[in-house]
């Protein structure tokens, strides 16, 4: 079966699928939001991967606790990761990536991308929200941390 690369970014395939020098001390990683072969998140973890091999990994953390998740899923640690992507061409990338991910049932990808995406609130955790709102009501709320993050970089 020949190999097909689908890309599900919110703006379009971007221009460099892991760039090597990607510098996060001057600027922001991809969204948690864009996914490659469906799965969310991976982009982002391909920018601070690089990031971290560079010592430019500047406020972030990889691998992070989504990353962590995402990690799992892939049957990958964050330096197999990583090292699976140093100093690789593009398409040597996307083809290991679609190996692994190709390999997942949709269903899995679509509750990974959920918990990642939409986490579910825990009852005690949306009264202390409720509190929280109530005690500082011109503090922005955000339904996720994708949310949160996304605001933070300027993309809401």
């Amino acid at each position: 079966m020949p190999f097909k690369i689908s890309f599900d970014l919110p703006n379009g395939p971007s221009i460099n699928i892991a760039d090597p020098k990607m510098n996060l001390e001057e600027s922001y990683p991809r969204s948690p939001r864009e996914k490659l072969f469906g799965l969310a998140q991976i982009p982002r973890m391909l920018d601070k991967a690089n990031a971290k091999r560079e010592g430019l990994l500047g406020e972030y953390i990889f691998p992070c606790p989504i990353d962590k998740i995402v990690l799992r899923f892939l049957g990958l640690s964050d330096q197999e990761f990583m090292d699976k992507i140093y100093k690789k061409e593009e398409m040597e990338i996307l083809k290991w990536l679609s190996g692994i991910i190709s390999s997942k049932e949709t269903t899995d990808i679509d509750y990974i991308n959920e918990k990642i995406l939409q986490p579910k609130r825990v009852w005690w955790k949306k009264i202390y929200w409720f509190i929280f709102k109530i005690l500082n009501p011109t503090r922005k709320s955000f339904s996720s941390w994708v949310e949160k993050v996304d605001y933070e970089e300027g993309r809401l």
